[in-house]
């Protein structure tokens, strides 16, 4: 099996324990050592299982780093002998991978520089394969097409039962770290894409977009009746989109979660105490009535590998000088001494008005004065125009928000919208929202104004502050304000009722008012 004559031994790489394997060189055991021949070098090993028993007849194979297994055959296979023992000769390239399987089992080494293993020890220890739960559409996949990860012999095809599935469910991949894939459509077409698999034996690597990660287990969130309701009386056809929620664990840990569409659920703040309980602050990438069974929203826990995380299009504030409960502390950057407080354009890195929209919101509880005219908030003013929410001059107990258009026509200067008798001893949640130049004004998570609104072109653009307080101060308390934008996707295509916003509206009420429960 190996060759006594060599020429300028320069590699002595023991893949197994000295003595394992016989051979001859220079006075010197060729026994599990790579080394270089006229055409090329040598490789030797020996296959094993856990216990340190030699497996007869395991099949080893020898590939490139780019190889593709539906493309050819490796550079190299073989098997082991009766002791379990294998060997390369006239190995052309310095990297190179080897996969050795048996009855299932797995092993893989990843040869970067051959040049650089001298006098390493190795043993080829095969185990119990990895596990890869694909989501199609994490790459677009369609019936008939190939997914092949590179430097491997795994290649899969798409069929006609994963794709009633949504996803390829495979076996027998060989704990390692893969950087490459490539993917070949049905009609010819081929890519490839950088990734980040570490395969564990006997752990399910879940994919999912780009968020990859070991399948723990599932998860169950349970939603209340009213935002059920609310789901429910969407359009089947309209999905919300990043709605921030408060979710009460069950668990002693803080899972790592994705939706069924493959998206990871960030949390946005630490654990908080909320009526006796203890909520965390999640970013729900997306909900609808048809992802719910009766109330409960399925979802996998995951170990993950590698996160993108992104910037989230949200920020929330406490103010300890208002607050009674102090649902969220984030660091403020505020001075809430002073009744003048200012939020900052990018406070936090959140400007206002990102892409001609914004949505303001807070909770108040407040009794009705007896002097009226007082300020809660104020954008900072402009010839552009600018908002105010305040108390109405008609009735002390009611606020109202008054726009000022920036256009030059006076009797569209100032108009006043939404007006709500919410100043009654108690709790409630008053939701502002600019679109471009539309006007959604939301109080308990029902819409009380949706209207299109006269202002200027560039009433978006001259927004840099929202101060607190005024001249006459408002005497009362104000928790959780609360500041996003909205992309078009806020709006479903030919929805003049803006339905999908004022459902968005009154879900993100429902479950900031009573926390989802995450079993």
């Amino acid at each position: 099996m190996f060759g006594c004559e060599k020429k300028n031994v320069k590699w002595a790489l023991t893949l197994t324990a000295a003595g394992l394997l016989a051979g001859c060189s220079d006075n010197t055991s060729t026994a599990g050592v790579i080394s270089e021949t006229e055409s090329g070098k040598t490789i030797a090993g020996i296959v094993t299982d856990f216990d340190g028993n030699t497996i007869k007849g395991a099949k080893v194979a020898l590939m490139r780093s780019d190889f593709i297994a539906v493309r050819g055959n490796p550079e190299m296979e073989t098997t082991t002998d009766d002791s379990g023992k294998f060997s390369f000769e006239d190995i052309k390239s310095d990297s190179f991978n080897i996969q050795v399987s048996s009855d299932g089992l797995l092993d893989f080494r990843n040869i970067l520089d051959i040049t650089k293993l001298e006098d390493s020890v190795y043993r080829f220890e095969v185990s119990e394969g990895s596990n890869l739960k694909l989501e199609l559409n994490a790459y677009d996949l369609a019936l008939g097409d190939t997914i092949c990860i590179d430097g491997s012999l795994n290649c899969f095809i798409v069929n006609s039962e994963d794709v009633d599935r949504g996803y390829i469910l495979a076996d027998g991949i060989p704990s390692a770290y893969f950087e490459k894939i490539t993917i070949m459509t049905a009609e010819g077409e081929t890519e490839t894409d950088s990734v980040y698999w570490s395969f564990r034996s006997e752990d399910t690597l879940l994919v999912t977009r780009d968020k990859p990660g070991y399948l723990v287990g599932l998860r169950k969130m349970t939603f209340n009746d009213s935002v059920v309701a609310t789901l429910k009386a969407m359009d089947s056809s309209i999905t919300l989109k990043h709605i921030p929620i408060l979710v009460e664990s069950k668990s002693e840990t803080v899972p790592t979660l994705i939706d069924a569409n493959g998206y990871e659920i960030d949390y946005l703040l630490d654990a908080k105490s909320v009526k006796g309980k203890e909520v965390l602050l999640m970013d729900l990438p997306e909900i609808s009535a048809n992802m719910l069974d009766g109330n409960v929203l399925s979802l996998r826990e995951i170990e993950p590998t590698y996160l993108s995380l992104g910037p989230h299009p949200y920020t929330f504030y406490n103010l300890d000088a208002y607050d009674s409960e102090g649902y969220y502390g984030t660091g403020l950057h505020l001075d809430s001494t002073k009744k003048d407080l200012t939020l900052h354009k990018y406070a936090d890195g959140f400007p206002l008005f990102e892409d001609g929209s914004l949505g303001f919101s807070f909770w108040i509880k407040g009794e009705a004065p007896a002097d009226t005219g007082f300020t809660i908030f104020s954008s900072t003013p402009s010839v552009n125009g600018g908002f105010e929410i305040r108390q109405c001059s008609k009735d002390p107990a009611t606020i109202c928000t008054r726009i000022y258009s920036g256009l030059e026509s006076a009797s569209t200067d100032t108009t006043l919208y939404g007006s709500a008798k919410i100043l009654d001893g108690s709790w409630h949640h008053y939701f502002v929202v600019f679109v471009q130049k539309h006007l959604t004004i939301a109080v308990d998570g029902k819409t009380i104004r949706n209207t299109d609104i006269k202002i200027s072109d560039d009433f978006s653009e001259s927004q840099f502050n929202i101060d607190i307080g005024g001249k006459n101060a408002f005497n009362g308390e104000i928790d959780e304000i609360f500041l996003t934008s909205f992309d078009d996707s806020i709006r479903a295509k030919g929805d003049t009722t803006w339905q999908q916003l004022q459902s968005w509206l009154s879900v993100f009420y429902g479950l900031q008012k009573e926390p989802a429960i995450l079993d």
